[in-house]
């Protein structure tokens, strides 16, 4: 599970650094020698229906820049089916955009006010130097709103999934 996400992630987040960084650091590409990457801190807080993110990137690397998106868990199951479903539009429920944050920086983002559901958000960093091997962060849970019907309002629930096998857990929740 964690690979097909990976895998899926890794494109829609390469692509959106790569361009980043390569519009900050053009000159520098000839001679840059990559370094490894280490994935981006994304801290998320939770105010009604809007989520504030903050996306640390880490590296050294003046090459690398990171970004964020959060995908409709509902939507996971399919992605693991098709991983190009990242790339179709409006697949992806909120991205930080190709203003990525560059090495040793932290930028906040707001999302718009988004539908009550569990999102998943990950951070992804990549370097202009290397592009084929970005470092991608655990997927983090997002509850927003009320999705669980009688349960009760769990909005601002969320937690890290490591190695949890997404697919399943939210399986089960949709049956």
């Amino acid at each position: 599970m964690r690979t097909n996400a990976t895998a899926v992630l890794t494109r829609g987040a390469a692509g959106l650094a790569v361009a980043a960084a390569a519009a900050l650091a053009a000159p520098a590409l000839a001679s840059a020698e990559p370094t490894p990457l280490v994935p981006p801190t994304v801290q998320t807080a939770v105010d009604g229906n809007i989520v504030t993110v903050t996306l640390t990137n880490p590296n050294l690397d003046p090459l690398s820049g990171c970004t964020a998106v959060a995908v409709d868990s509902a939507k996971v199951p399919a992605l693991m089916d098709d991983p190009t479903k990242f790339l179709e539009p409006g697949f992806v429920s909120w991205t930080s955009g190709v203003e990525g944050v560059i090495a040793g920086q932290t930028k906040s983002y707001t999302t718009p006010e988004l539908n009550d559901g569990i999102y998943a958000f990950i951070g992804g960093c990549v370097s202009a130097g290397d592009p084929t091997r970005p470092a991608l962060g655990d997927p983090s849970l997002v509850t927003i709103g009320n999705p669980f019907g009688s349960l009760g309002d769990l909005g601002g629930l969320t937690g890290s999934l490591g190695d949890l096998d997404l697919g399943g857990l939210l399986g089960g929740l949709l049956k």
